[in-house]
């Protein structure tokens, strides 16, 4: 059996403070218009963000310039995710919630059509359009559809309209075919095109691991995410010989619902064999969450997918996008979502289940990999060249 997480010693308490501060240095806001509004873009409930670590020294440095309080307000980059508690937003922002104007980002309301970018209209919240002052705080982290996380995708999907989401991920899905930890890709550079109509003129990307924040970087946006990126290569990937039989993954921090969860289907895959065993360990703390109808998408094969989501079957047709990217791994793996959730059902679609607790795991004469966290990015090599799945 062979064990990895993204473990590495979280950068110690008095170094952090000093690395924040450097991160939002005055000379790096030296962009803001003192008479426009002052917009700071936060990620929401379903990232793990320390954004209160941050905004004190921020805040600090934007006085500072001369910015006053009535001139900010905080927009949480939801996307197409639900809005966030007040417990919630308390967590995230701290006393910060108090002192500031906070606005919840709507994908279905309050956006501007402000272009359009091979052949995707592209909406965004208003508040982003009406100001030249854009600051965001957000995370990179590996992820399927963009290859990372961080940089402008705070802006596209976190603050865009629902069109410009589905249409972006269904290219992603459909005819990318976008790899974890893929940093040049189409989506990527849409949403850079995207995050300039949005005036993001300045970003905080955090790289963090189980440990706690790794590394913080602040200035620039394209600059900010690339040396993001390249640390979170550093930190989170860990290099493995071969595929196995069975894997182990606990699904933290995505855990918020089955949609987050599904994230870590994608890990499985690249560290499983085909034939093998994906079992994918998440409280799911809201169930199926924003995105219900996904779950029963995965009752179509694949051409079947690809065909409805053209149609626009439903609503809501980024849970039909999503279930192509699952049902690709379902067609060659198994895949179980071990919660422990006694308010989400159990069920069984085909290779896809989702049970209360492991039930009698045969692991005799199996290769076995357990991964204690998501943040890890699995790099599989075989004769030292990387392997791809």
């Amino acid at each position: 059996m062979k064990t990895i997480s993204s473990f590495k010693p979280a950068i110690p308490e008095g170094e952090y403070e000093r690395t924040l501060l450097q991160s939002v240095a005055v000379e790096k806001l030296n962009f803001i218009d003192l008479k426009k509004p002052v917009v700071i873009i936060v990620d929401d409930h379903t990232r793990g963000t320390p954004v209160k670590s941050v905004l004190p020294f921020l805040w600090n440095n934007l006085k500072k310039i001369g910015v006053v309080q009535s001139q900010v307000t905080i927009l949480v980059a939801n996307g197409t995710h639900r809005h966030m508690t007040n417990e919630e937003l308390r967590e995230k922002l701290g006393e910060f919630l108090d002192m500031f104007n906070v606005v919840q980002h709507d994908c279905d309301k309050e956006n501007l059509m402000v272009g359009t970018k091979d052949g995707i209209p592209i909406y965004l919240n208003k508040l982003v359009v009406k100001t030249p002052n854009v600051l965001g705080i957000g995370s990179v982290v590996a992820h399927k559809f963009s290859g990372w996380s961080g940089g402008s995708k705070l802006i596209c999907p976190g603050v865009s309209g629902y069109e410009t989401i589905f249409l972006t991920h269904e290219r992603a899905i459909v005819e990318e075919k976008i790899k974890l930890g893929q940093k040049d890709n189409w989506f990527r550079s849409f949403m850079n095109y995207v995050s300039k109509l949005a005036n993001l003129k300045f970003l905080v990307n955090f790289v963090t691991g189980s440990s706690g924040p790794l590394a913080v970087f602040g200035g620039e946006p394209h600059k900010v995410f690339n040396e993001a990126v390249s640390e979170a290569s550093r930190f989170l990937s860990r290099y493995i010989e071969k595929q196995y039989d069975v894997s182990i993954i606990s699904a933290y921090p995505s855990i918020k619902d089955l949609w987050q969860t599904g994230k870590v289907f994608y890990t499985g895959d690249i560290v499983t064999k085909k034939g093998g065993h994906i079992f994918v360990v998440s409280p799911i703390e809201d169930g199926f969450g924003d995105h219900a109808d996904f779950v029963e998408f995965l009752k179509y094969d694949l051409e079947e997918l690809k065909s409805l989501i053209h149609q626009r079957v439903t609503r809501d047709p980024l849970v039909i996008g999503a279930a192509i990217a699952v049902r690709e791994i379902l067609d060659n793996k198994k895949i179980t979502l071990v919660t422990h959730n006694k308010n989400v059902s159990t069920l069984r679609i085909g290779n896809f289940e989702i049970v209360h607790d492991f039930e009698e795991l045969e692991t005799k004469g199996k290769d076995l990999i357990v991964l204690e966290d998501s943040y890890v990015l699995p790099v599989i090599q075989s004769g030292g060249d990387r392997f791809e799945n």
